[in-house]
C-alpha cells in the first residue's frame, strides 16, 4: 500500500472516532440535561403538593407523568406517581409504578417493601419473596423481613418454610416467647396440636413458674385429650400462685368436661376473684349468665345475684355489668329489678341506645306503657333511623294502634328521599293495617313498598299472603311469591306463602310439596305452619295425618293464647274455612 492510500485511511479513521465521540458526547449532554430537568421537575411537583391545593395537585401529576415520558430511569417519579394511581383507584397502574420504582432501586428500602406488599395483595407471592430476599443481602438482620417473610409462606400455604422464618428470628433475636407463642398459634389454627403443643412445653420450660404460660398450655392439652396433663399443671399453678387465677384454666377443663355445676362454682369464683382482670371476666360472665337462663333453682339464682352484687361492687361504673345483669333479669321475668339496673347504667352513660332498649323492654313486659313511651320518646331523639321501626312495634304490642300508625307516617315524610328505608316503613304499616283487617289500606302500603324498592322481598311476600287469605288476585300473589323463592329458596317464610297460594288455588300437591319444605327448614315450630299443613292434608284426604300436625300446632301456640278455630277443628276433626 503506497503512502498515499495509508493516509486516506488514516484520515477517515481519524474522522470516523470524531464522529463517534461527538455522538457520545451529545448523548451524555442529553443525558445530564434530562437528569436535570427531571431534577427540577420533581422538585416543582413536590412543591405543588405542598400547596394542597385541588388545582396545585392535578398540574404535580401531569408534571410527575412527564417525568416518567422523558427520564423512565427516574424511581422517584415512578414512586411518587404510584400515590397517585393508587388514590385514583387504578391498581393496575400503581402496582406497575410501584414495581418500577423498586427495580430501577433494587436496594431502596422503602420502594421494594411497598411493591412486595402490593405482590402480597395481588396474590403474587413468589414475586413478593423475591422481593425480601433481595433486601436480606444488605439486611441480613433484619428481623421484620423474616417476619414478612414468614408470612408470605403461610398465604402461599408452605408451614414448613414459614416456621424456618421464625427459627431465623429467634436465632436473631433469643425471643422464645414471641416466636414460640406465635408458632403454637399457627399450627393449632392448621390443626397441628402436637406440634402447637411442643412449642409451648417449649415455652413453659424456659419460663418454669411463668403462671401465664402454664395456664395457655393446661389449656392446649385439652385439645389433644391430655385431661391429666391438664389437671397436673392446673395444680402447679396453683402451687405457685396461692391465688385464684388457677381458675381460668379450671374454666376450660370442666367445661371440656362437660361437668356443669364444677364449671358453675369455677366460674362465679372467678368472677369474684380480684386478681382476674376485668377484660378476661367480661368473657366469663356472658357463659355465667347463659348457665342461668330459666334456671328454677332459687339457691342457685339467689348465687348468681350474690356475684353481680360482687361485681357491681368491685365494677361500680361498667356500664357492661349493669346491661347484663339487666338482660339476665329480663330473661328471668324480673323486670322492675331490671329497670332498676338500666337507670343505673343511664346514670352513667344517658344516651346508650342498647340501655335504653332494654329498659324499653322491661317496662312493656311490666305493662308500664307510659314510662315505656317516655324512653321510647327519648330514645328516637338519639338513635339512628332503624329505632322508628322498632319503636312502632312496642306501640303497637302494647296496643296503641294510632301512636303505632302516627310514629311511621311521620318517619315517611321524613325520610322520603331514602326509598329503600321509605319501602320499610310502608311495609310495616301495611302488616298493622293487615292485622287490623283494613285490607285496602293493606294493599295501599304494600303496593307503596314495592314501589319503592322492587326487592323488598318481605313486602312481596306479605301483600302475596294477604292476597290469598282475602280473596285476591291469586295469580298475581303467586307471581310475587314465586319472585321471593326463587331469591330466596330455602326460607321458610317464603315457602309457606307460596304453599298456601297453592292450596288456595286448590293445588293441593304443588301447596304440600312447598309447606312441608317450609317445614324441613325450620318452621317446624310455626304454629301458623304446621295448621297449613294439616289443612293441606285434610283436603287429601289424609285425615288423621291432618289431626296429627293440627294438634302439633295447637301444642306450639304461645302461653296463653288461645286459637279457636284451630281447636274446633281438633275437636270435629274436620277443616273449617
Amino acid at each position: 500500500m503506497n503512502l498515499l492510500n495509508r493516509l486516506r485511511i488514516i484520515f477517515l479513521l481519524l474522522v470516523f472516532l470524531l464522529t463517534s465521540a461527538v455522538g457520545v458526547f451529545a448523548r451524555k449532554k442529553d443525558k445530564y440535561q434530562n437528569k436535570d430537568k427531571s431534577s427540577y421537575l420533581l422538585l416543582e411537583a413536590q412543591r405543588l403538593e405542598q400547596i394542597q391545593n385541588p388545582d396545585s395537585v392535578v398540574v404535580a401529576f401531569e408534571i410527575l407523568k412527564r417525568v416518567v415520558e422523558t427520564d423512565n430511569k427516574s424511581q422517584e417519579a415512578h414512586f411518587k406517581l404510584s400515590s397517585y394511581y393508587k388514590a385514583l383507584g387504578m391498581p393496575d397502574s400503581y402496582y406497575t409504578s410501584i414495581l418500577t420504582a423498586a427495580t430501577l432501586d433494587t436496594a431502596n428500602y422503602h420502594y421494594n417493601i411497598a411493591a412486595a406488599d402490593n405482590a402480597i395483595r395481588i396474590g403474587d407471592y413468589n414475586l413478593a419473596l423475591d422481593i425480601y430476599n433481595r433486601l436480606l443481602t444488605n439486611n441480613p438482620n433484619d428481623e421484620n423481613l423474616y417476619v414478612m417473610m414468614a408470612n408470605a409462606y403461610l398465604e402461599k400455604g408452605d408451614l414448613d418454610k414459614c416456621m424456618a422464618c421464625y427459627d431465623k428470628i429467634e436465632n436473631l433475636t433469643e425471643n422464645i416467647e414471641y416466636v414460640a407463642i406465635t408458632k403454637a398459634g399457627i399450627y393449632e389454627h392448621f390443626k397441628k396440636y402436637d406440634k402447637s403443643l411442643t412449642e409451648l412445653k417449649r415455652l413453659s420450660e424456659s419460663y418454669p413458674n411463668n403462671v401465664e404460660y402454664l395456664q395457655i398450655l393446661s389449656m392446649a392439652y385439652l385439645s389433644v385429650d391430655s385431661l391429666q396433663k391438664s389437671r397436673e399443671l392446673i395444680e402447679k399453678i396453683k402451687d405457685i400462685q396461692q391465688g385464684c387465677l388457677s381458675l381460668i384454666s379450671e374454666i376450660e377443663y370442666y367445661k371440656y368436661k362437660k361437668e356443669e355445676d364444677s364449671l358453675k362454682l369455677a366460674m362465679r369464683q372467678a368472677l369474684e376473684c380480684p386478681e382476674i382482670v376485668y377484660e378476661v371476666k367480661q368473657d366469663i360472665l356472658k357463659e355465667y349468665v347463659l348457665s342461668f337462663v330459666h334456671e328454677n333453682n332459687d339457691l342457685e339464682l339467689r348465687e348468681a345475684d350474690e356475684v353481680f352484687s360482687s361485681l357491681t361492687e368491685q365494677y361500680p361504673r361498667e356500664v357492661y355489668i349493669k346491661k347484663i345483669y339487666a338482660n339476665f333479669l329480663l330473661l328471668e321475668g324480673r323486670y322492675p329489678e331490671a329497670v332498676e339496673q338500666c337507670q343505673s347504667a343511664l346514670y352513667i352513660e344517658p344516651n346508650n341506645i342498647d340501655i335504653q332498649r332494654q329498659m324499653i323492654q322491661g317496662f312493656y313486659y311490666s305493662g308500664d306503657y307510659d314510662s315505656m313511651n317516655r324512653v321510647i320518646d327519648n330514645a328516637l331523639e338519639q338513635a339512628d333511623s332503624s329505632f322508628v321501626i322498632e319503636a312502632s312495634s312496642y306501640y303497637y304490642l302494647s296496643k296503641q294502634f294510632d301512636k303505632a300508625i302516627e310514629n311511621l307516617k311521620s318517619a315517611a315524610e321524613k325520610y322520603s328521599a331514602s326509598p329503600i328505608f321509605l319501602s320499610d316503613i310502608y311495609s310495616y304499616l301495611a302488616d298493622i293495617f293487615f292485622n287490623e283487617k283494613e285490607i285496602e289500606k293493606a294493599e295501599e302500603y304494600y303496593e307503596l313498598a314495592i314501589k319503592n324498592n322492587s326487592n323488598n322481598l318481605m313486602a312481596m311476600n306479605n301483600y302475596a299472603y294477604c292476597l290469598a287469605e282475602n280473596g285476591g288476585d291469586l295469580s298475581f300473589a303467586e307471581q310475587m311469591s314465586a319472585k321471593t323463592i326463587k331469591l330466596k329458596p330455602n326460607d321458610p317464610t317464603y315457602l309457606d306463602t307460596y304453599g298456601w297460594i297453592y292450596f288456595k288455588q286448590g293445588k293441593y300437591l304443588f301447596a304440600e310439596l312447598y309447606i312441608k319444605r317450609a317445614i324441613d327448614n325450620g318452621a317446624g315450630e310455626s304454629p301458623e305452619v304446621l295448621e297449613h299443613y294439616g289443612d293441606i292434608l285434610y283436603h287429601q284426604g289424609k285425615t288423621e295425618a291432618a289431626l296429627k300436625y293440627w294438634q302439633k300446632a295447637y301444642q306450639k301456640l304461645p302461653e296463653g293464647q288461645e286459637n279457636e278455630k284451630l281447636n274446633n277443628k281438633i275437636e270435629s276433626q274436620k277443616y273449617i274455612e
